[in-house]
């Protein structure tokens, strides 16, 4: 599928906001099944993984989603003491950029008296992190799946390593809160509690920055139009949004890379996005 975005704001004088992608089917970056102790290595793919905030880690029984053998986790402990360390104790992945609709799967277990709360972070080496994901983990005692997509602004060709981080974090009360309550309903947090991690994958689709596919914005006496290249391509579809990672209105189905815009219509806010697809 190739998938081409521009950006439009303005009645007069429309500005090109966005740019023209090819992009591939999705591809497993690295993976981090951790049937190996002690490899910090991705088991599949390119990547790393450190450990991060003090905490320790210990090979232990993994998913029964995994098929390898000897079945293996990396279960960690020795979390920062009540209300202290906020989103500093957890994993942090490394592995190369240049990809675009990034997403981070993996199989998560944890002990009763570990912090419910997991924060997804995020950041181009030399960057600040950001957030891009929270969890809330119940119950205790089994593996839980979980999918994170990735955050809109980190699609692109940008080559730049990226850091992803999986942390404990803060209630909005101020504390860390155990997964389980105890018997009479007060917080069971406990710096010894344990999260378990199987089968880290992290996905995305290769940036393939094409001059082949072209996209603009053309002003013609009547109205403006999207106009761009087949690029190998029959057919398309036009789609729109207010924001530019979506929700996205289907808007019509085109065989020649044309596409009329009506001010009335497809420019009903004060900002709008396009998409185009194909198929």
């Amino acid at each position: 599928m190739k998938r081409i975005m521009i950006g439009i704001r303005g009645l007069l004088g429309l500005v090109v906001l966005g740019t023209g992608i090819g992009v591939a089917e999705p591809q497993l970056i690295a993976e981090w099944d951790f049937n190996e102790p002690n490899r910090w290595e991705a088991s599949q793919g390119n990547g790393k993984v450190s450990l991060l905030g003090g905490v320790q880690g210990t090979n232990f029984t993994g998913s029964a989603n995994d098929p390898g053998k000897p079945n293996g986790a990396l279960s960690l402990r020795a979390f920062p003491a009540q209300g202290i360390g906020s989103r500093t104790a957890g994993l942090e992945l490394e592995f190369p950029g240049g990809w675009w609709g990034l997403q981070i799967s993996f199989e998560v277990r944890t002990s009763g008296t570990a912090s419910r709360h997991l924060a997804a972070l995020i950041a181009r080496e030399g960057e600040e992190f950001q957030e891009f994901g929270a969890v809330e983990l119940a119950p205790d005692g089994v593996f839980i799946p979980i999918t994170l997509p990735g955050p809109e602004d980190f699609n692109g060709g940008n080559p730049a390593p990226l850091r992803l981080r999986l942390v404990s974090d803060l209630s909005s009360t101020g504390e860390y809160v155990g997964v389980k309550p105890k018997s009479d309903g007060a917080n069971s947090y406990s710096p010894a509690g344990t999260w378990r991690f199987d089968r880290i994958q992290v996905w995305g689709e290769p940036w393939e920055a094409s001059e082949s596919v072209r996209l603009e914005c053309v002003s013609t006496l009547t109205s403006p139009e999207l106009r761009w290249n087949k690029a190998g391509s029959s057919s398309f579809t036009v789609w729109r949004s207010g924001q530019p990672g979506g929700p996205w209105e289907w808007l019509g189905e085109v065989e020649d890379p044309v596409w009329p815009i009506d001010l009335d219509e497809d420019l009903d806010e004060d900002a709008r996005f396009f998409r185009v697809t194909s198929p």
